[in-house]
């Protein structure tokens, strides 16, 4: 899954990291280092040009979970995401990432600081040390300020831990945050209006997208048990969760608003909850 910021219109996105198209020294360190992520970002070559997919996005083999922690232990306070904030906010630049890169772009995110965490493992306990949400500023991203995405939805099923995710933020932060998340192959992409498009290969393939809240018609709506060594309880009878599920379409013809998170086109809403 992908998700972009600020889409312009074609269907290919890139990251435009504003700190990689210089020549300091910093930024061909921080270049060095996504290199050797084999990076899940669309990067500038190093002398800023750009003339198709990045080599240093090219896969060679190795795990991808946990490896937005090394995004964020090499960039966090640094010059380099204090530049790509300033590119963001001066120059309205487009930012996009899969997988590890598009997990550190919400306003709460996944840090994988001890491992990736399975869907079961995080909902038998949500304070399990793999459980790692973090809510300490990294990127300013339009329109995410209060969100938490995740990615591979489908490969493995990530809806679980996402709920977790969730629910420790309501739990420990006493914020309604709200998920974003995307199948392998799928990419949403959010115009500087806040309508988010969904790309896909629908229906040649069940390419989706889904948008996560908590359900705004209910007067309670925090856990009934999401405690220290005990499974995630979040029921509330059946409605603990409002969840649109868009699929992706070669002409991201579906869309959803997150400037209000209540209207959506071509898609459906459901109710998600986590049970004993």
């Amino acid at each position: 899954g992908g998700l972009d910021i600020n889409y312009s219109g074609t269907t290919n996105y890139f990251a435009v990291w504003a700190a990689l198209m210089n020549d300091w020294p910093f930024a061909n360190e921080a270049v060095a280092k996504v290199y050797r992520l084999r990076a899940h970002l669309m990067l500038p070559e190093p002398n800023g040009k750009f003339t198709g997919p990045s080599h240093f996005n090219t896969r060679t083999g190795g795990a991808a979970s946990g490896d937005q922690w090394d995004y964020v232990s090499y960039w966090r306070n640094t010059p380099v995401d204090s530049l790509i904030n300033l590119a963001i906010t001066e120059r309205n630049i487009v930012i996009g990432g899969t997988s590890a890169g598009m997990a550190i772009l919400g306003g709460f995110y996944y840090n994988a600081k001890n491992g990736t965490v399975t869907s079961s493992a995080a909902m038998a306990n949500p304070y399990t040390s793999r459980v790692t949400v973090d809510s300490t500023s990294f990127l300013t991203v339009p329109f995410m300020d209060d969100v938490i995405t995740d990615t591979h939805y489908d490969n493995p099923d990530r809806k679980g831990r996402q709920i977790t995710f969730l629910a420790r933020i309501l739990t420990d932060w006493g914020i309604e945050a709200k998920g974003i998340a995307c199948d392998e192959y799928t990419a949403v992409c959010i115009g500087t209006d806040g309508i988010a498009q969904v790309y896909g290969d629908y229906p040649g393939n069940d390419d989706n997208a889904w948008f996560i809240q908590t359900n705004c018609e209910l007067d309670l709506r925090i856990p009934e048990q999401c405690i220290i060594g005990s499974p995630l309880i979040w029921d509330l009878n059946e409605t603990a969760l409002k969840v649109y599920n868009i699929k992706g379409t070669n002409s991201g013809a579906n869309t959803f608003d997150l400037n209000t998170w209540t209207k959506g086109n071509g898609g459906e809403w459901q109710n998600w909850y986590v049970t004993n």
